[in-house]
């Protein structure tokens, strides 16, 4: 299979959609489980929640702004699917900031920001 001269690696090499998928798999299973919720205020003085679930020992990470309540899981999973998500991040992560490597997706909804990401399990 050749790739024409026009072809980047960025088009080559997108996994948005798939990391996209598997977020929404997971957190449309019933079996997802909440383990931590914390409110936060960020450095411009808007609430924030960060929580955190499992599914079959996989940790999913989840950082909403402006919101002093966490999305449910499944309408999470709903919003993902359905809205834009923001290309211009990385959708495979290495990065001092998350101690290693893993998966991650970000996207506005309704005035809000998301952070959805899960580290590389060892």
């Amino acid at each position: 299979m050749s790739m024409s001269a026009s072809t980047t690696s960025q088009e080559f090499f997108d996994v948005h959609d798939p990391v996209r998928s598997f977020f929404v798999a997971i957190l449309s299973n019933p079996a997802f489980k909440v383990v931590h919720l914390q409110n936060y205020i960020n450095s411009s003085r808007r609430p924030g929640v960060r929580w955190s679930g499992t599914l079959n020992g996989r940790t999913v990470n989840v950082s909403e702004s402006n919101t002093r309540v966490a999305s449910a899981p499944s309408a999470l999973a709903r919003i993902l699917a359905g809205g834009q998500i923001d290309r211009s991040k990385k959708a495979i992560y290495s990065a001092p900031k998350r101690f290693g490597t893993g998966m991650r997706i970000e996207f506005r909804h309704q005035g809000r920001w998301f952070d959805v990401s899960s580290p590389d399990e060892p």
